[in-house]
């Protein structure tokens, strides 16, 4: 076999051994041959298959040659392992440009981005916008273009190009012969379709009739007509005063008197419970006489009542009254004088409802402890009640001129006056 074969030979069996890399021994082996100078021959740089010990040196040259093919398979291994890096650097070659041109791509985006986030001014923002509408008139185009059958050609754009420079005058249209027929109106329409499905009833003809016209009102019937007229407004009428309960004349009037007073004075809120009590009231007697109460509002606060007794045209006896309310303490007062003295002694409103209105006091055990209001149609009831005893004599003298009275009690019943 010769030395070629024997290469070739050796190339075959270690192909499948030309991609793996060599191990770090035989790496530093051959680094360190090719990196040994040309002329060192010292024992420490030769590699370790090519040191020659003292006594080796010694030996036959012909026993050199008995290793001689050993010699040029580790030289053949050898350039294996050295060439198998070159394969290695082509295999990867492609991949490492691939990140390289991607790097080229995004320096390119990045900059077209930058060139993009420039300021224009209005002169190359107007070409910008041109260009950009050129370029999209061109695909339009072209993409009519390719969806059309048969692209038009460049004569018949020219003829279409003269066609639209000629006035309109000397246009013509052509259309095929077609005899025009007038279309029915819609109304026609719908009923010719409402009578192909279904068939029309036949309306019955319209009877001309003659109506005999109003006739005018006899002058004679005027005054049976005004008076059926009058006859009706009067029952349309609502109730006259005079036809109306008198007890509601008579609480309008109370009313309209009181209601007038409050326009002058606003009343409080707390005294517009003894609303109903302003106006005059009278109360007669055989025995004493007439005894005549008169209600006012002095102010917003306060009302009054003056009592006068009258026998004949003689004014034999008179008392004042009155209820306020009392910011400072927040209460209603009832101020009655009960003796001789005419000191008014002092009630406190304490309860009240649509049927009577009650004062207490407590502080003085020989006065009434209670003063009740009753309204009623007609007025209102006064009493005065003692439940801690008998009324003192007194009081009982000072009383009896304008109330009844009992051990423990005085009562006075006004009537409003008309």
């Amino acid at each position: 076999m010769s030395r070629e074969d024997y290469i070739s030979k050796l190339f075959r069996e270690n192909a499948d051994k030309l991609d793996e890399q060599p191990s770090q021994d035989l790496w530093s082996r051959i680094s360190g041959e090719l990196d040994r100078p040309e002329g060192s021959s010292t024992q420490e740089d030769l590699p370790r298959f090519e040191q020659i010990s003292p006594k080796s040196a010694a030996r036959p040259r012909g026993a050199m040659l008995k290793f001689a093919p050993y010699f040029a398979a580790a030289s053949i291994v050898a350039a294996i392992l050295l060439a198998s890096p070159l394969f290695f650097e082509q295999e990867a070659a492609p991949k490492m440009a691939e990140p390289s041109e991607r790097g080229l791509l995004a320096e390119a985006i990045k900059e077209e981005a930058e060139s993009e986030a420039l300021p224009l001014n209005a002169k190359e923002q107007e070409a910008q916008f041109e260009a950009q509408e050129k370029e999209q008139a061109e695909k339009i185009l072209q993409a009519a273009q390719e969806k059309a059958p048969q692209p038009l050609a460049e004569e018949d754009l020219n003829e279409l190009t003269k066609l639209k420079e000629q006035p309109t005058d000397e246009l013509v249209v052509l259309t095929p012969d077609v005899e025009l027929q007038e279309e029915a109106p819609l109304l026609v329409q719908e009923e010719a379709v409402i009578a192909s499905d279904y068939p029309l009833p036949k309306m019955s003809p319209v009877v001309q009739r003659n109506y005999a016209k109003t006739p005018a009102a006899d002058p004679s019937l005027a005054p049976q007509i005004e008076a059926l007229q009058e006859q009706n407004r009067v029952k349309a009428e609502p109730k006259q005063l005079e036809k109306e309960n008198k007890r509601g004349l008579r609480r309008k009037q109370a009313k309209g008197r009181s209601r007038k007073k409050a326009q002058k004075h606003k009343i409080h809120p707390r005294i517009q419970l003894f609303e109903w009590l302003l106006g005059e009231y009278e109360d007669q007697t055989p025995e004493a006489g007439t005894s005549i109460e008169r209600w006012r509002l002095l102010n917003p606060n306060v009302i009054e009542g003056i009592a006068v007794l009258k026998k004949g045209d003689d004014k034999i006896f008179e008392e004042r009254m009155r209820i306020f309310y009392d910011e400072g303490l927040r209460q209603v007062f009832l101020d009655l004088p009960l003796d001789d003295s005419r000191l008014p002694a002092r009630y406190m409103l304490s309860q009240f409802d649509t049927e009577r209105i009650i004062f207490e006091q407590n502080d003085k055990a020989e006065l009434p402890n209670k003063i009740i209001l009753q309204p009623s149609l007609q007025g209102y009831t006064l009493i005065i009640l003692q439940e801690r005893g008998f009324l003192k004599s007194g009081q009982q003298q000072y009383l009896q001129h304008r109330n009844r009275l009992s051990n423990v009690r005085a009562i006075r019943d006004l009537k409003l006056k008309e």
